[in-house]
């Protein structure tokens, strides 16, 4: 006897340093868990893998009971990072009301690797609480959909488990830099430039507002902002640029706030201060 894994689930995410979603955890149903542990399944998670894997008698065949309807199996996607949905591309509806849902469907010859994207999970809403270990909070499901559950794992035992991924992407943001008008107009920027091309800076005038602004000419994605180097400049009335001195702070998805002419649409802001 062995114990072989045919069903791997694991994650990319390239915000984090790991290239995968640091975090989560995968937990089965109430229905899935009995399924797998009655047709003697076993399932663990391995440095960010959820691993379902089975007993074989004869290196071939798993001691599972015959099954050949449809068989669909439900988990729950969980995380500790409380910041999610700040910096992965994915619905702006708050997660403790509504469910980022992702459905695979899988026939059992087909290719063992499969990428699903978080980004083009169906948003469920009205959903119910689920009760998940201390720390984590429920961000999604996942159902796995598998044509003949005995011939996949079967396949799966010859050929190697089947791999699904699970993508997410990282959130964009407008930039904007404040400040304030009411300090020295002599050392007030007049001109935001991001050296390494990235973005452009435009200056906008808001009204009713004591500050100026500099707004980012496209959105940045957040895994992009520790390559932006942003120097302040002024323009001299011979139209000489001068590179001042005042520090201008990076962006961050601490920086999160609402756009000056746009409440709705949310930026990352920082202020300069000279």
């Amino acid at each position: 006897m062995r114990i072989v894994p045919w069903l791997i689930i694991d994650s990319k995410h390239p915000f984090y340093k790991s290239g995968k979603m640091e975090f989560l955890e995968i937990f089965p149903s109430n229905s899935s868990r009995e399924w797998l542990t009655n047709h003697r399944n076993f399932f663990k998670s391995v440095e960010g893998k959820f691993i379902i894997s089975c007993r074989t008698a004869d290196q071939i065949n798993p001691e599972i009971e015959s099954h050949e309807q449809p068989l669909s199996l439900h988990f729950y996607l969980g995380t500790k990072d409380l910041n999610f949905s700040s910096f992965t591309d994915c619905s702006d509806k708050p997660l403790h009301s509504h469910s980022l849902n992702l459905d695979i469907d899988i026939q059992s010859d087909e290719d063992n690797y499969k990428e699903i994207n978080i980004k083009d999970a169906n948003v469920i809403e009205g959903v119910k609480p689920i009760s998940l270990p201390s720390g984590y909070f429920k961000i999604g499901e996942l159902k796995i959909n598998v044509h003949s559950i005995t011939k996949f794992i079967k396949n799966n035992i010859s050929k190697g488990p089947t791999n699904i991924f699970i993508n997410a992407h990282v959130k964009s943001y407008q930039l904007v830099y404040a400040i304030d008008k009411s300090g020295n107009p002599e050392l007030m920027p007049t001109e935001i430039v991001e050296e390494s091309g990235i973005t452009t800076f435009n200056q906008i005038e808001v009204d009713n507002s004591s500050h100026t602004f500099f707004a980012s000419q496209n959105e940045i994605g957040i895994d992009k902002l520790s390559l932006l180097e942003c120097v302040p400049y002024r323009l001299q009335g011979n139209n000489t640029k001068i590179k001042l001195k005042c520090k201008v702070p990076r962006f961050g998805i601490l920086n999160i706030s609402k756009s000056p002419s746009y409440p709705h649409s949310p930026i990352l802001l920082q202020e300069i201060k000279y």
